[in-house]
């Protein structure tokens, strides 16, 4: 390192990585191990900017453009190379690059068509937003990286890891009969584990932290099983399973997932359990605590979902549910569940905030929700949306605004007893 000015610090990358090139997209950069933030405005401080009044957004073009009274008077090519991060939805990021030499009078135009209705934004990625300790940036034509320690102390005061690769094991197809045992995977920029079309596959005893977007990523997955692992400060989703069938995620800790407002992966939305197509999978006996996403998401068939332990989930997005049954699908076992601290995040363009403990979504179909406890949920505590063949039974419901919520009349046959409300 050396020193760039007052507080900031430079270091040439081309000879610690030889021909290795990155860009700035690629890249995440840690202090002591602590994610840090890349150089934006406004500055980092847990959220993202409330949309109602402070943008607007002129789209159906190839160049839609961001107009905000709040962006700071400056050049025509003062933002060159940087991106807008906005929350499109409740629930989930974009990034779109700004188009070079297009600011003025408080407008940007984008490189990317984005949805009119979004929650907030931030811009990211310009030299020039480097202004405040926890920092960095990337010129990734010269390879120079610059960086704002934390606490304004110097560079050498500290540990500072670059991310290198993207994946800790990477397996385009057919991982079969294969056992994966104790071991650390940190600070890849996609996925600590990246499987497809794979079976009989056991990850157990391994730390997953500081992926960029999973610790364990997997596709038509079968017969499989995660146990005894420790998943943190994961910026997307710490689980996702696409096509899975007969397997099981158990007794594993989850910490810090999905908690960094507007990182994670981009168009899509982060889980700390997220299990999607296929059927006959289980999630159990696992622990869940300070997540800024859902806990468990499930759009397969036939998913057990039982004696999780969740604690202050939904902290970034403004709607979701720290148990989510996806739409169309049936069959599936909530149970003996302890969920506590659902809290969403009322930064949004609506006040609404429709987060719950437990929600079954659209055409969910015999099911059953037993057993569980539920307390602190800023929404309902258990949500049905057009379900049909439910049972509820035996849960103990506390400490939330609306306890049980029907959202329309298509729902039908749900039988609801011996519930302590």
């Amino acid at each position: 390192w050396k020193v760039y000015n007052a507080s900031v610090y430079v270091a040439n990358l081309t000879a610690a990585v030889g021909r290795r090139l990155f860009t700035i997209d690629s890249l995440s950069l840690f202090w002591n191990g602590e994610r840090l933030v890349l150089a934006r405005w406004p500055n980092a401080n847990g959220s993202l900017l409330s949309a109602a009044a402070q943008f607007a957004m002129a789209v159906g073009t190839a160049s839609p453009v961001l107009v905000s009274s709040l962006l700071p008077a400056v050049s025509p090519s003062y933002y060159n190379g940087g991106s807008v991060v906005f929350r499109n939805n409740d629930n989930g990021y974009l990034r779109a690059a700004i188009n070079p030499n297009s600011f003025g009078s408080g407008a940007m135009s984008l490189s990317a068509s984005v949805p009119s209705r979004t929650f907030g934004f931030y811009v990211e990625g310009v030299r020039a937003l480097l202004d405040a300790p926890g920092e960095w940036f990337y010129d990734s034509d010269a390879q120079l990286l610059y960086m704002w320690p934390p606490g304004s102390v110097a560079a050498s005061a500290g540990t500072v890891e670059v991310s290198v690769f993207g994946y800790g094991i990477n397996f385009a197809t057919l991982m079969n009969q294969t056992v994966v045992d104790g071991l650390r995977f940190e600070q890849q920029s996609m996925a600590g584990i990246n499987l497809a079309a794979s079976q009989n596959v056991t990850v157990r005893n391994c730390t997953f932290r500081n992926q960029a977007q999973y610790g364990f990523n997997a596709s038509s997955l079968r017969d499989s099983l995660l146990v005894s692992n420790r998943f943190d400060a994961i910026a997307g989703s710490a689980v996702y399973i696409n096509s899975a069938n007969n397997n099981a995620v158990r007794g594993n800790q989850f910490t810090n997932i999905g908690i960094y407002d507007g990182q994670g992966i981009y168009g899509t939305v982060s889980r700390a359990v997220g299990i999607n197509n296929g059927a006959n999978n289980v999630v159990t006996g696992n622990s869940m605590a300070n997540l800024g996403c859902t806990a468990v998401f499930s759009g397969a068939d036939g998913t057990m979902i039982e004696r999780n332990t969740i604690t202050s989930a939904v902290q970034t997005v403004s709607s979701s549910a720290a148990i989510h049954l996806g739409s169309n699908s049936g069959r599936h076992s909530v149970a003996d569940n302890v969920v506590s601290g659902v809290l969403g995040n009322v930064r949004s363009w609506s006040l609404d905030v429709l987060v719950f403990g437990i929600f079954l979504d659209q055409n969910v179909y015999t099911t059953v929700v037993s057993g569980n406890r539920v307390s602190i949920v800023v929404g309902n505590a258990v949500r049905l949306s057009g379900v049909s063949n439910v049972q509820l039974r035996d849960n103990v419901i506390d400490t939330t605004s609306n306890h049980l919520f029907f959202r329309d009349l298509l729902t039908s046959a749900v039988n609801v007893s011996g519930n302590n409300f």
